[in-house]
């Protein structure tokens, strides 16, 4: 039998340096600066969810654009001002600061790694996979480079939700499939809220 162990390339590996700050980086900037496009694409019971928090309402893209070090980063993430004050924030399993859509929380104090909050949860292997392809899709985009702050900057201006989706279908390189689901899941949802 073929072992089922990831092998390092089968997942994102976020190594804690300064080498991987622009990564991680543009990933809180994306989904500060486009959160209302994931909610958009979620159940009126994940919009304004404690366990799940709008990240720009507590990260501007200013301030992201602004950290120059991995640990600035973490004092920014725990909203603390020193690195020993972060270290403490880092050993609470439940600290306040997992509580957003994209929890860095997990891979400052832990385990390494970036959890996603923010999708409702579902028996619906078919949603499970599309919100995974969907991540994925974003954090291949952030490695290779084809995504970066500097790209994503102009959709910080727009102030409709249609010009932000079409700008992130264009941004992420979205293929068909991704693209009709993400504009099918925001049209429901669109006409089953009101």
């Amino acid at each position: 039998l073929k072992s089922l162990d990831p092998r390092p390339n089968d997942y994102l590996c976020i190594v804690k340096n300064n080498s991987s700050l622009e990564n991680v980086k543009t990933l809180l900037y994306l989904y500060s600066v486009f959160n209302d496009l994931f909610m958009a694409m979620l159940p009126k019971s994940r919009r304004n969810n404690v366990y799940a928090q709008n990240l720009a309402l507590s990260f501007s893209p200013n301030q992201i654009e602004a950290i120059t070090s991995y640990s600035e980063l973490e004092t920014t993430w725990y909203k603390t001002r020193d690195m020993k004050d972060t270290e403490q924030r880092k050993g609470n399993q439940y600290d306040d600061s997992r509580y957003y859509g994209v929890n860095l929380h997990s891979l400052f104090a832990k385990y390494g790694t970036v959890e996603f909050r923010s999708h409702s949860a579902t028996l619906e292997p078919n949603k499970v996979l599309y919100w995974i392809a969907l991540n994925q899709e974003i954090l291949d985009e952030i490695v290779s480079g084809a995504i970066t702050i500097e790209n994503l900057r102009p959709a910080v201006f727009l102030s409709s939700l249609d010009e932000k989706i079409e700008f992130f279908i264009r941004a992420v390189g979205l293929r068909t499939s991704l693209r009709k689901y993400v504009q099918k899941r925001i049209a429901y949802f669109s006409s089953n809220i009101k």
